[in-house]
């Protein structure tokens, strides 16, 4: 049609749709659901990428608590007059205490050799996604505390 003519009802039905309908329209009816599959889709792998973070996060954490349950046992085991089993016993403390249940297995192990006692911790951080990330093992030493007289050198 040129500039000047006039537009026949037949004319604006064809263009229209057969139901009236301009283009955009029949274009968005068309996309109606679309959002809601696309929520459906990107939601689950979205869900997922955050708790792989929360579960990296609690994994990191885990591993500071059993450094810090590592040398807090060793500290203790140096200790003149102390035992290796002073220093387990504090170890544990340190991974039983207030806010520190994220472990789903724990152990503890002390050795001395000569003048250094050592103290290695492993802890299994709880599993929020379904896998678990692995043990974390952390080990901490020190000279066995002690008075030496000017011969003992």
């Amino acid at each position: 049609m040129t500039l000047g003519q006039a537009w026949s009802p037949r004319q604006v039905r064809a263009e229209a749709g057969s139901d009236g309908s301009s283009a955009p329209e029949r274009r968005r009816r068309d996309e109606r659901g679309a959002t809601v599959l696309e929520i459906a889709i990107v939601f689950p792998a979205v869900l997922f990428l955050i708790m792989a973070v929360v579960q990296f996060a609690l994994w990191y954490h885990g591993a500071q608590v059993v450094r810090a349950a590592a040398q807090d046992g060793a500290r203790a085991a140096r200790v003149a007059g102390a035992s290796d089993v002073d220093g387990r016993v504090r170890a544990e403390a340190v991974l039983s205490g207030p806010g520190n249940n994220l472990f789903r297995s724990q152990s503890v192990s002390t050795s001395r050799q000569g003048d250094v006692v050592r103290v290695t911790v492993t802890g299994r951080v709880v599993s929020v996604v379904g896998f678990g990330l692995p043990a974390v093992t952390r080990s901490a030493e020190g000279p066995v505390e002690g008075f030496r007289g000017l011969g003992d050198r």
